[in-house]
């Protein structure tokens, strides 16, 4: 019998999250996820305000990238705001390894 989640055979039952999970990644559902809930986080974290000038970008080697289209928002991010939000968002996502956040001009 073929398995959802990896298309091959397999005589051994299969817990439904198992399956299910293994689906999510085949089909990038799990990454859509976590951008979802990156983009949640960071609105309540830094507010409507300043997320109507920013969004979060890629999150590459533990880095977030954080793009920003008003340079002085973006100066706001970079010096004032910078260590606070970078804890918030290590608090509320534990599970995204993010070590440091750059902030980048974008249009």
């Amino acid at each position: 019998m073929d398995s959802v989640a990896d298309g091959d055979k397999t005589d051994q039952p299969r817990m439904l999250g198992e399956v299910l999970a293994g689906l999510m990644r085949r089909r990038g559902l799990a990454e859509r996820s976590s951008s979802n809930q990156l983009d949640l986080a960071w609105q309540e974290i830094v507010g409507i305000e300043v997320s109507r000038h920013s969004r979060p970008g890629r999150l590459r080697a533990g880095v977030l990238e954080i793009l920003v289209t008003n340079s002085a928002v973006l100066e706001r991010l970079r010096s004032f705001l910078h260590q606070e939000i970078l804890e918030q968002v290590r608090r509320r996502l534990p599970r995204s390894e993010i070590r440091s956040i750059r902030y980048v001009r974008s249009r």
